[in-house]
């Protein structure tokens, strides 16, 4: 069996640590905002949210589905956008490039964020927790301005492709000999 590495225990501990900031900023909004419970975000956040706290509770268990669960969680965050739809799923640390019809953008940080609807311009805005810092072209009121946005978070595409190399090289707690 391999002994988790440190680098996927920490990934594992944040990714719980933000879910359940996730799950209670979720709820807050829904009770604060009514008009919000009745949108995509709640229930799908929440799936994603305990998907999360899931994937990486059994990742610290050292189980196979555990590291999958995980890197699933990983991929889900790779991409966010506002073009007719938005969707930003954030839980953890984010490295993202944030490109819009009003600018670009680099921001770095934690958060912990979820939002799916149909919403018709180009903020990246989401229901959630944050301490991100940023800098670019285009302040945040061209952002709220902007008709389409896309958002890369390469921090997570860089241990999706971690996990997906150290996945294939594992042995798990759950393994047969």
């Amino acid at each position: 069996m391999t002994t988790l590495p440190h680098w996927l225990r920490v990934v594992a501990l944040y990714t719980i640590g933000s879910a359940f900031v996730g799950l209670a900023s979720l709820i807050q909004v829904a009770l604060a905002i009514p008009s919000f419970a009745r949108t995509l975000s709640l229930p799908v956040g929440a799936l994603f949210f305990a998907w999360a706290v899931w994937a990486g509770t059994r990742t610290l268990q050292n189980r196979r589905e555990g590291v999958r669960a995980l890197y699933l969680v990983q991929v889900a965050q790779v991409v966010a956008f506002s073009i007719g739809w938005r969707l930003v799923a954030r839980a953890g640390v984010a490295g993202q490039l944030l490109l819009a019809s009003a600018g670009f953008r680099f921001e770095g940080g934690w958060q912990a964020h979820f939002v799916l609807t149909p919403l018709h311009d180009g903020a990246l805005r989401a229901a959630g927790v944050s301490a991100v810092f940023g800098a670019g072209l285009g302040g945040n009121a061209a952002f709220e301005k902007a008709t389409w946005a896309v958002g890369i978070n390469f921090f997570a595409l860089y241990l999706a492709v971690r996990m997906w190399h150290y996945m294939k090289t594992a042995t798990y707690s759950n393994d047969v000999a």
